[in-house]
This record gives structure tokens, sequence and C-alpha cells, in this order.
């Protein structure tokens, strides 16, 4: 399925392919996922963003993803810029569903830990 998606060219169905792929049950799978999607030969960097957040939405993905954008968030900003109207709608969108204390004081470190990503969201 990932070779159909790198090599399909309907914008539609790339967005399709990229639920399917999202909607793996192996973690260990949409780490890979999340890992060559940053790969711009793979996935095109507007195409990226609808990577995370569909790996996002299955609970098996949501803290991969979660993970991942903490680790990562400095290769984010690098590449899309705090200005960004994509970036400053995923953290949002990955947390959308976090109802426990332990995620909230999660996002409150993370937030805190960058004192511009406040300002941005």
């Amino acid at each position: 399925m990932f070779q159909r998606f790198v090599t399909e060219t309907d914008s539609a169905e790339k967005l399709n392919l990229i639920r399917g792929l999202a909607g793996i049950q192996s973690s260990w799978i949409l780490n890979e996922f999340i890992t060559t999607a940053t790969d711009e030969n793979y996935v095109r960097a507007q195409d990226f963003f609808s990577c995370l957040i569909a790996i996002s939405e299955n609970p098996i993905g949501t803290p991969l993803v979660w993970d991942w954008v903490r680790s990562n968030w400095e290769f984010l900003v690098n590449r899309y810029t705090l200005n960004d109207r994509y970036l400053g709608s995923l953290i949002p969108s990955i947390t959308k569903t976090f109802a426990t204390e332990i995620k909230l004081n999660e996002m409150e470190n993370f937030l805190l830990s960058i004192p511009m990503l406040e300002l941005e969201l």
C-alpha cells in the first residue's frame, strides 16, 4: 500500500491511502510510516501533516505521534516555521482526545519548554 501511495498522483486518492496506512494496528509500522514520511522523496512536505494527523487519529498512533512531535519539534519548526498554519494546528489535532491529568501535564510541560509555541498556538 505504501508503494502505491508513493506513486499515486491524484491528491484525493493519496489522502485515502494515507488514511489506510494510518489505520494499521502495529506501532512498529506506524513509527516507520512517521519516519519515512519525513523524507520528501516519499511524502511531499505539504502531505506530512496529513500523515501525522491521520496516524494520531488511530488510538495506537496517538501516543506515537505525540512523542514524535515532542522529540522532533526543532525539525518541524526548521522545515515549516512557527508561522505555518498547519504546524499551529498540529498540537490541537493530536491532543484533542487527551483526557487525563498526565496528558495535561505533558502538554503544559511541552508548551512551557518552548516559549514561542505558546504565542503561536
